[in-house]
């Protein structure tokens, strides 16, 4: 076990003594969270330029109206209370339809790629009557970009308040009582309730946000991430630079294959363990900072260290043996998939597993043991209280999936770590696994 723990050491420094391990260290959460911290940064900044825009009303009766709601709209809502400007002015011009309508929206697609108009608004003559069959009701929001649009979002409401007022009158309705019964409230996003079982004092209730939802649950699993890519996929190339350099046929003149892996694997836990530790001090640091340590879920951390512990073993087995299999680092480089797609597939999935953490989807995927770490603690550090007996059999799918790659990647490492020449195929890997 002395030797064991000898090799662990040694793989230990020779990953964290590094400028390129600090680096990483650094690094890393601004890469895999550039883009949440740049929505945080840019959130507040708007284009205030003026947004122009023509209206094709074949109908005659929204132009007018919409054209007044803009100037209202500009008046009143695109200054702060201390006079800056935060908000576009929509500038529309009402345009009659010409006998060659296609000629004319194409003139005015002509126009929004010179950037003379931000956008077009076509209003369809039955708009008032959508009941009409057959009849073009259509309300169509021409630009180049199709993405989601202020300007479109916005149009909505003066064009549909001014339909339903004309619809009121033909009715012999009052229009003011009309505007009084189809008034519309928002509806805010509040947190779940909870008694403490000591005090019986209620707490949580509180209005939250989306970005709040998914800063912590995201947080957590990219430093989980972190840790596994960090602690596991450099087994790969130290075992290859052994094998290649003829270093592991000294090392096993006084440990025996498992021994070695073993000990390379104890020196990524370590590492990963060494990440998890500073990230955890960075946290709670900022947390207390900024006043937001409630949203750090410190009470995962236990978790997190027992999911780490069996996540590196599983994919430092994985990456050892397939490092042993390797003889340069050309060939270490066409087998890294092998070992890297399994901890990125979660990155992929995780958002439509944030969205319903206690749908159907997510529990399965959360159940599959090579995604488990990552997908089971993203689950747990969202607002949805997950079962218990859901972690619990991930926990040990996880464990159990983690002793069979533990005893596989120890058969190919121990048959593939002396081997010299062509590197073996997916069929005699296998062969060393379960054959005799």
């Amino acid at each position: 076990m002395n030797r064991v723990l000898r090799v662990a050491r040694r793989e230990y420094a020779a990953q964290v003594r590094t400028k390129g391990f600090l680096l990483s260290l650094l690094l890393f959460p601004v890469l895999f969270s550039g883009s949440t911290i740049a929505f945080v940064l840019l959130k507040d900044r708007v284009d205030t330029a003026d947004k122009r825009i023509a209206v094709l009303d074949h109908s005659g009766i929204v132009a007018e109206s919409l054209l007044a709601a803009a100037e209202e709209r500009n008046a009143e809502e695109i200054l702060d209370e201390q006079g800056v400007q935060t908000k576009p002015r929509y500038l529309f011009e009402s345009l009659a339809p010409e006998e060659d309508v296609a000629a004319q929206k194409l003139a005015l697609s002509d126009r929004v790629r010179r950037r003379e108009l931000h956008a077009f608004f076509e209003v369809g003559p039955d708009v008032l009557h959508p009941e009409i069959e057959g009849g073009d009701t259509g309300l169509r929001y021409y630009s180049e970009n199709p993405l989601k649009s202020e300007v479109r979002s916005w149009l909505w409401w003066p064009v549909n308040q001014r339909l339903i007022e004309i619809r009121a009158r033909e009715e012999g309705l009052d229009p003011q009582v009309v505007a009084r019964v189809t008034g519309r409230i928002g509806t805010e996003s509040m947190g779940l309730l909870s008694r403490d079982a000591a005090t019986g004092e209620l707490s949580g209730g509180q209005r939250t946000g989306e970005l709040e939802a998914i800063l912590a649950p995201m947080a957590v699993m990219m430093i989980l991430f972190i840790m596994t890519l960090m602690g596991a996929l450099p087994l790969l190339g130290s075992t290859m630079e052994e094998k290649s350099l003829r270093i592991a046929e000294v090392l096993l003149g006084t440990i025996s294959p498992f021994g070695l892996m073993l000990g390379k694997l104890l020196g990524g836990v370590a590492v990963s363990l060494t990440i998890l530790s500073f990230y955890s001090v960075v946290a709670y640091a900022v947390s207390s900072f900024t006043g937001s340590v409630a949203l750090v879920p410190f009470a995962l951390l236990p978790w997190l260290v027992a999911i780490t512990l069996a996540s590196l073993l599983m994919f430092g087995a994985v990456a050892a043996a397939v490092g042993a299999s390797c003889n340069d680092q050309a060939e270490a480089s066409a087998r890294t998939p092998l070992v890297i797609v399994p901890i990125l597939i979660p990155m992929f999935i995780w958002f439509p597993i944030l969205q319903d953490p206690l749908g159907g989807f997510a529990t399965a995927a959360s159940l599959v043991p090579p995604f488990t770490p990552a997908l089971m603690t993203l689950r747990l550090a969202s607002p949805a209280s997950v079962p218990l007996w859901q972690p619990v059999v991930g926990f040990l799918g996880v464990l159990l999936f983690t002793l069979a790659t533990v005893w596989g990647g120890a058969r190919v490492f121990r048959a593939g770590i002396l081997m010299q020449g062509q590197a073996p195929n997916l069929r005699t890997m296998l062969r060393w696994v379960f054959g005799r």
